[in-house]
């Protein structure tokens, strides 16, 4: 694929981050053994990837706004903002599971023009541009096929444990127990998977946020649809939000309304 500029940029931007990131989920490993401990070097090590993140996407473009969480310089008079998040799925980090991401979106006049996921553990590189489609380590990436929801590996977000717990139920008693679900920790790298045919579909019930902004322009352009539970392009605040390939939409729709 022929990329642009600005995906170079925001490429090495979480390049960067993620030798910090690599680095220290390796040390993990040994601070496993002390809670307090593990959790110090985590918050520590996000601190870092943060700072750097911020560093690199300031200093390629000074004059775009960027919102990112810790970080307040964000420009009301710009058109152009970065989305960043340099760690999603801390908890799977801090608990040395090897599942999360780097995530850079830009958005151009109110819409998501650009985006790029990176699993540092895979060196998976997600790449998409609006009206060029999306790409996984340079290959185009495409929703799968499923016709039948019943045959679907399904990945969800839920925001506790409570609600995880009485929705999946639901879910079961609507599709049978044959049916696949998941949860797996990093919605930035569900939804790239959903792009990559992977996964079936995601679903939250929570609205889209900082960590999710890029992975919608993924599935978007690998052919997928992504919408609130009203089917509301829009993506309503509140109103969570579900990535499936058209084929599956009916009955996902159904299913979340249960």
């Amino acid at each position: 694929m022929s990329r642009s500029a600005i995906i170079n940029v925001m490429m090495n931007s979480v390049f960067k981050v993620s030798r910090i990131i690599r680095r220290d989920f390796s040390e993990l490993e040994r601070l496993q053994v002390s809670s307090r401990g593990s959790s110090k070097f985590t918050e520590n090590s996000i601190a870092k990837s943060k700072e750097v993140l911020h560093e690199e996407l300031i200093k390629a473009r000074p004059n775009w706004g960027i919102k990112m969480k810790g970080y307040s310089d964000y420009k009301k008079e710009s058109d152009h903002i970065f989305y960043a998040n340099a760690l999603c799925g801390i908890n799977n980090f801090s608990r040395g599971i090897g599942y999360f991401a780097i995530t850079v979106a830009l958005e151009i006049n109110g819409h998501i023009n650009s985006a790029v996921v990176y699993d540092p553990i895979k060196n998976e590189v997600y790449v998409a541009e609006k009206g060029k489609g999306a790409f996984l380590n340079d290959i185009r990436m495409r929703v799968s096929k499923k016709l039948n929801i019943k045959d679907a590996l399904l990945a969800f977000n839920l925001s506790s444990k409570e609600e995880e717990h009485t929705s999946t139920v639901n879910y079961k008693n609507y599709i049978g127990d044959n049916t696949n679900i998941r949860s797996f920790g990093c919605e930035a790298l569900d939804l790239a998977n959903v792009a990559a045919g992977r996964y079936d579909c995601y679903i939250t019930k929570e609205a889209p946020k900082y960590d999710t902004i890029a992975g919608i322009l993924l599935v978007r352009e690998s052919g997928g649809l992504v919408y609130d539970f009203n089917k509301e392009g829009a993506l309503i605040k509140g109103e969570g939000l579900i990535a499936s390939p058209a084929s599956l939409t009916k009955d996902i729709l159904a299913l979340c309304k249960k």
